[in-house]
């Protein structure tokens, strides 16, 4: 049976199911803010592209960004690992985010954990903490499944070209990102030749493109 759309705002009972299940739940207040949207009002505010991307995790032996190679970290991949962990968490709950958009990013970071569970990854096995910051710029990338990128053309090809971000374009660069590669290769599915360092920003070998 069609479902029957919710006629008004929300209500406060609406309102914290809704933050409940998008983020990891709402304050008194914000659930109050969103008590008094639409339900429409309440989808554009958590589907807000001009949240900011994360700031990078950050080695502390040397109070530089480690993921893109330009800092070579002081610390051992071990405690890298644990660092991005830790960092992680720090994204989901939004630490450092404006009040005003802080639930639009907390619900892209669920986002990216729900993509985590579901292209699953043992992070013992691919021992590459750049590989998991990676595949989750990734995921973040396409958390919102809207707004098709422009992107540089393959080589000789000097213009540009449209790229889709949907969950079916997600798909296909996930099975050659490196982060997936990497632990085929563990489990014996592809020849040990195959394991290259990630390059700076890439997923299989392709830049990934941000919004500014």
């Amino acid at each position: 049976m069609p479902l029957t759309p919710v006629a008004g705002t929300l209500g406060r009972k609406r309102a914290a199911h809704l933050l409940r299940r998008a983020c990891f739940g709402g304050s008194i207040s914000e659930i109050d803010t969103f008590a008094a949207l639409t339900p429409t009002q309440a989808v554009q505010q958590l589907f807000d592209n001009t949240i900011p991307n994360p700031i990078q995790p950050i080695d502390p032996l040397t109070g530089e960004e480690w993921v893109t190679g330009e800092n070579p970290p002081s610390s051992e991949d071990g405690d890298l690992t644990t660092y991005f962990l830790a960092w992680n968490i720090g994204q989901m709950l939004g630490n450092g985010i404006d009040d005003a958009q802080k639930l639009a990013y907390i619900f892209r970071e669920r986002l990216v954990f729900f993509m985590h569970t579901h292209f699953t990854t043992k992070r013992n096995t691919v021992s590459n903490p750049r590989a998991l910051y990676f595949q989750q710029e990734l995921f973040r990338l396409f958390a919102f499944d809207q707004d098709d990128l422009t992107v540089p053309e393959e080589p000789p090809a000097t213009g540009t070209t449209t790229a889709p971000r949907n969950f079916k374009q997600l798909t296909k660069k996930l099975c050659v990102a490196h982060l997936v590669i990497v632990g085929r290769i563990e489990r014996g599915n592809l020849p040990h030749p195959l394991r290259t360092e990630p390059g700076a920003g890439t997923v299989g070998g392709a830049a990934i493109e941000r919004d500014a």
